[in-house]
């Protein structure tokens, strides 16, 4: 009678993995789709840095730093105007020498960065949710990740790097599967050489290893191939531009902060996290039916945030109103995902929280200042712990509901990105 069962199960099998398939290209189709129209937007603000670095590369790929640049008002050695690796600016550099540094190659170029991350959104989110496709394409859609794709700066490319090096390691805690660790150690590098950031991956990974499996391994030595790379890439700068870059560039972006600038970075935080992530707001109705108390809380505290920026930093009323509006979407987007993880503590939800955290710390005491485009590593795993919240409590499909969401987020996204 068992063996009776088994075609059915397996004929089953067949069609959720066919239909999960399905899902994840539309998902990929759809993120280059909605990114199609902006593939001739023009460079602008840090764009010009990445693009010029591209287009000297081109001209010399053995000597990238080497030339001037006017950024501060006056010509400087582009050692001293940057303070990111050069990786992004080599991958514009490959399509730029046939076809020229252009608007279009550029955003083709980040537009194959954003399906990726889609890619490994939902190949990710897949371990945790029955509905991956669900925080996989809330994130996709939401301003923070769709304004950071129009760009051709550094931070998608990291993310992808970044979601692509988390993969790795997640599968290769399967049995027979942890030679994967050596492509993890290359994806690390290539995101260190995107961004110094990407230098976080390795206790965030270490630790996950080690918590989910407690196994020492010989292939736990890839780890040390990012060290190796940032370290030549820091030799290779002293010599030619006289500074130790990585060093240079953790100077300039750590600097002393009092009590009141951690208020004010920790608040900034919350509210850049709302305004990126926006989705979570559109869930109040549901929230309000099983966690009343995280709404009342997020209320009181945006409310309290319009008359902090008033009192401490002179805000108008509009300014202090989107600020408060902004804090109260952060908290409601972060607060049921502190109360999931608290009651569902395990190895990989320790992964997501130490990945979130760790940029959230990162943001606050470490880095020059508090924008988007650094906290776009931490939506993912935000909305991912807010969906399984969600999911916790009620059923969650692809109804009515998500479609609404997802639409109005993207209307939204769209006209801050054309913004």
């Amino acid at each position: 009678m068992n063996k009776s069962k088994r075609p059915g199960k397996t004929a089953q099998l067949k069609d959720e993995t066919s239909q999960s398939k399905n899902t994840l290209i539309l998902l990929c189709a759809l993120t280059a789709l909605i990114l199609l129209p902006f593939i001739n937007k023009p460079f602008h603000l840090d764009d010009t840095l990445f693009v010029r670095l591209a287009e000297h590369i081109i001209e010399d790929p053995f000597a990238p730093y080497q030339f001037e640049y006017n950024w501060f008002l006056t010509p400087m050695p582009f050692w001293k105007v940057t303070q990111n690796p050069p990786l992004n600016s080599y991958i514009l550099a490959i399509p730029g020498s046939l076809f020229g540094v252009t608007e279009i190659v550029c955003h083709f170029i980040g537009i194959l960065f954003a399906v990726g991350c889609c890619y490994l959104m939902y190949k990710i989110a897949s371990r945790y949710t029955k509905h991956p496709e669900i925080p996989t394409f809330l994130t996709i859609v939401s301003p923070g990740f769709l304004v950071s794709s129009t760009n051709v700066m550094a931070d998608v490319p990291l993310l992808f790097f970044w979601l692509l090096s988390v993969e790795l390691t997640m599968s290769a805690t399967k049995e027979n599967q942890t030679g994967k660790l050596w492509f993890a150690g290359l994806s690390i590098a290539a995101a260190s050489m995107t961004k110094y950031f990407g230098l976080a991956l390795l206790p965030l990974l270490i630790v996950y290893w080690m918590v989910k499996t407690g196994k020492i391994t010989i292939h736990l030595l890839a780890f040390f191939i990012p060290v190796l790379v940032i370290f030549l890439w820091g030799l290779y700068s002293e010599a030619f531009g006289g500074i130790f870059h990585p060093y240079g560039a953790a100077q300039y972006s750590v600097k002393g902060k009092s009590f009141t600038d951690l208020v004010t970075y920790t608040s900034q935080t919350i509210s850049f996290l709302g305004g990126s992530l926006l989705w979570p707001i559109f869930f109040i109705p549901i929230l309000l039916r099983f966690s009343p108390k995280i709404i009342a809380f997020s209320l009181i505290a945006g409310v309290l945030s319009f008359f902090l920026g008033k009192e401490f930093w002179n805000w108008n009323n509009n300014t202090g109103a989107h600020f408060g509006i902004m804090v109260f979407i952060g908290l409601v987007s972060l607060l049921p995902g502190i109360k999931f993880i608290y009651h569902h503590r395990n190895a990989d939800n320790l992964l997501l929280l130490l990945w979130f955290a760790g940029t959230i710390v990162f943001s606050i005491l470490l880095n020059w200042t508090i924008n988007a485009r650094i906290l776009l590593i931490a939506l993912f795993p935000l909305g991912l712990f807010f969906i399984q919240f969600v999911e916790s409590r009620t059923k969650l499909e692809r109804n009515k509901l998500f479609y609404s969401i997802t639409i109005v987020t993207l209307f939204i996204s769209m006209f801050i990105a054309w913004g």
